[in-house]
């Protein structure tokens, strides 16, 4: 790792604390590569809120894209969190055990509003890896298709990859939305069981729009 990158890595550490041990200025780094490192760890908004607080430190043009980038992400936030609460009520209407993990559910849970991490998709964790048919076919009639359909094309080709993979891609291409349905913790679990044992012993449960999310 540069060095160039390794301090603007631990800026972004200081921003997110909401304590950084100095001023940044345009002589002391270069604030475009600051936002491109927030792009690529996605952190876009608390880079924003930092720099309506330094403006002198970024151009009218850098503020402008992040907060153009912010509101394309409160859009996108806005559109997983619809599409998990009419997943999770279909799975919760089957009695399915499936737990939220990661995504936006989790960030509003740590930081009180969507919009502060960003989400490229929506994870879905199944607690018993032989409900994977039936919530194929509830995602499925939610209007969502695999992305992979081609590993699904014999019974054969299915049962390897069901064995060397952990998840299911799905895509709906009108709500412009993502699911990853993940059905083991790990990728080849016979040679990994030891490290995600007890991973689902403590699930705790939250609402979201009065649907339950565990």
């Amino acid at each position: 790792m540069s060095k160039r990158r390794e301090s603007g890595i631990g800026m972004l550490l200081q921003i997110m604390k909401g304590s950084p041990d100095n001023q940044v200025t345009p002589d002391h780094y270069h604030t475009r590569r600051l936002i491109q490192l927030a792009g690529m760890h996605r952190l876009h908004y608390p880079l924003l809120v930092f720099a309506r607080e330094h403006q002198g430190a970024f151009t009218d043009e850098q503020i402008a894209k992040l907060e153009t980038l912010c509101r394309q992400n409160a859009q996108r936030s806005l559109v997983q969190l619809h599409e998990l609460t009419r997943i999770a009520n279909r799975l919760n209407e089957t009695r399915t055990e499936y737990i939220c993990i990661k995504g936006q559910q989790l960030a509003r849970v740590i930081y009180g509003r969507e919009a502060l991490k960003e989400s490229v998709d929506v994870d879905i964790m199944l607690v018993h890896p032989e409900d994977l048919p039936a919530v194929h076919e509830v995602i499925s009639g939610l209007g969502y298709a695999l992305t992979n359909p081609r590993y699904f094309e014999s019974a054969c080709k299915k049962k390897i990859f069901l064995k060397a993979q952990r998840e299911v891609h799905y895509v709906n291409r009108a709500m412009r939305c993502a699911i990853d349905l993940h059905y083991r913790p790990g990728a080849n679990t016979y040679l990994t069981a030891g490290r995600f044992r007890g991973i689902l012993s403590q699930v705790n449960k939250t609402t979201l729009e009065g649907t339950v999310l565990p």
